[in-house]
């Protein structure tokens, strides 16, 4: 296979792109096509992003124990291979898994460690998002004075970032914290930058899902007019394929009809040529068929009606010539009959008249 790292590329974007659209088993199908490629090339790193991806598909289709086998298996070859940046994905994943399954202690257990990885590797969108997590899951253990420091870390990073998702979500988080402490100035703060985050997003969703869906329909339009395109060449091939047979099979029969006009030997009757004609004239039919019917059905635009009354055309005109062709056929077969016959007759007249020698007598000889 030429250039398996680029095909399963293709093959996950497109996914993704399916999967944006709510359309999860056309995602499904393509991711596991690339799982089954990373599988046969043996590249690890490659095979523990498509289990992590089959994870996130699972989740959003709520199948909630295929998600966690996916993320766990992805999380061990990466431990296996020490994919420090692969780790904290897979840790993250598996840690909002079990939070919302209301697993606390473990999904902060998770997230804990992911954070770790994050803050190792310097990657401040990681730490925006696990932060975030992590505060979720001290409201749910009703721990608020650590999910309000997660939260405002989470805020910084991702005000660092200028991702306005993530600005989003921490405000979101923090007003909806605020609120429930009585602090309303400072969860009316957080609500206005809620607000402005989301519209921004909407924006840029609008945009992003203009630009997926005009690729989507590029790629399937690419898909349908390569299948398009085989069939006609198949078509194409086999209508060649037909017209040699019917050239072959037309070629043999004028063949055999110049050979028993021709013969001096052979005497046929003239219901054989009538016979061998129609053949003809069915094969010559079907070859003019095969030959002009792309262009009939250009010119006609595909009309049954039409086509019809195009063949009806064609045959007025082969049917007498066949009558003529045949009379004339018939004619000098019978000619040459004759011929034949009376060449026959006279051999065998002359063989009749010819002088037997005479045997002596016993007599004459004594």
């Amino acid at each position: 296979m030429q250039n398996p790292e680029g095909i399963t590329t293709a093959l996950q974007n497109i996914a993704v792109v399916y999967k944006d659209q709510h359309e999860y088993q056309k995602a499904e199908e393509y991711l596991l096509r690339a799982a089954k490629i990373n599988r046969e090339t043996g590249n690890k790193y490659s095979i523990a992003s498509s289990l992590n991806s089959l994870g996130l598909l699972e989740q959003q289709m709520g199948k909630r124990e295929a998600a966690l086998d996916y993320f766990q298996k992805a999380l061990a070859i990466r431990r296996e291979i020490g994919d420090q940046q692969g780790i904290a994905h897979s840790l993250k994943n598996i840690g909002d898994r079990y939070k919302r399954d209301g697993q606390m202690v473990a999904a902060q257990q998770a997230f804990t460690e992911s954070l770790g990885y994050f803050q190792g590797l310097g990657d401040t969108f990681g730490m925006a998002v696990v932060t975030n997590l992590l505060g979720e899951t001290f409201v749910a253990m009703d721990d608020f004075a650590a999910a309000e420091k997660q939260f405002n870390l989470s805020l910084g990073w991702a005000r660092q970032l200028g991702y306005p998702i993530n600005v989003g979500d921490a405000a979101k988080n923090l007003q909806q914290l605020y609120r429930a402490k009585g602090q309303w100035q400072d969860a009316l703060a957080m609500n206005d930058l809620y607000i402005q985050m989301r519209d921004s997003i909407r924006n840029t969703n609008n945009r992003t899902a203009a630009i997926r869906t005009q690729f989507k329909y590029a790629y399937e339009k690419k898909v349908r007019d390569e299948k398009i395109a085989k069939a006609k060449k198949e078509a194409a091939e086999q209508r060649t394929r037909n017209i040699q047979y019917a050239l072959i099979a037309l070629g043999i029969l004028i063949f055999v009809v110049v050979f028993l006009l021709v013969s001096h030997t052979i005497v046929a009757t003239p219901k054989m040529i009538q016979f061998v004609g129609v053949l003809t004239l069915l094969i010559v039919f079907e070859f003019i068929n095969l030959l002009l019917h792309p262009f009939l059905h250009e010119i006609t635009h595909h009309s049954t009606l039409l086509m019809l009354l195009a063949m009806v055309c064609i045959a007025a005109v082969l049917v007498p010539m066949h009558h003529k062709i045949e009379h004339w056929a018939t004619h000098t077969l019978i000619e040459k009959n004759k011929k034949i016959r009376l060449a026959n007759a006279k051999r065998t007249l002359a063989e009749l008249e010819e002088p037997t020698s005479e045997v002596p007598s016993d007599e004459n000889t004594a």
